[in-house]
C-alpha cells in the first residue's frame, strides 16, 4: 500500500489588505502561493468579489499580480486573489478605493 498525502497551497505573498488610489492613476496588487509537497505549482488568478468582469484593456495579471491602469471610479470594489491546486483552492481579499468614490 502506498499513502500519498496532499496539502492545500499556501500564501507567501498576500495582497495588502486595502488600496487607496486617484481616478487615472495605477495600482499593483501582488500575490503568490507556494506549493505543498507532493503537488504542482498552485494556479493564481484574480477575480472581482462582485464577479464583474475585467476590462482586457487596463488589467493584467502576471505572475500572480494584477495591475490596473488608468482608474475609474467602478474600478471601487473588493478583489480576490485565487492560489489553486489539485488539492484545495484558497482566497485573500483586499479592498480597492478610489479616492471620491463612496
Amino acid at each position: 500500500m502506498e499513502v500519498l498525502v496532499r496539502k492545500p497551497p499556501s500564501f507567501i505573498i498576500e495582497p495588502d489588505p486595502l488600496y487607496q488610489r486617484k481616478v487615472g492613476e495605477s495600482v499593483e496588487m501582488n500575490c503568490d502561493a507556494l506549493e505543498a509537497e507532493g503537488t504542482t505549482k498552485p494556479t493564481i488568478t484574480w477575480q472581482r468579489r462582485d464577479a464583474q468582469p475585467f476590462q482586457k484593456n487596463r488589467v493584467k495579471v502576471l505572475n500572480g499580480n494584477l495591475t490596473i491602469e488608468n482608474l475609474r471610479r467602478s474600478d471601487f470594489g473588493y478583489y480576490e486573489c485565487v492560489a489553486s491546486n489539485e488539492v484545495a483552492t484558497i482566497i485573500s481579499s483586499t479592498q480597492l478605493i478610489i479616492e471620491g468614490t463612496q
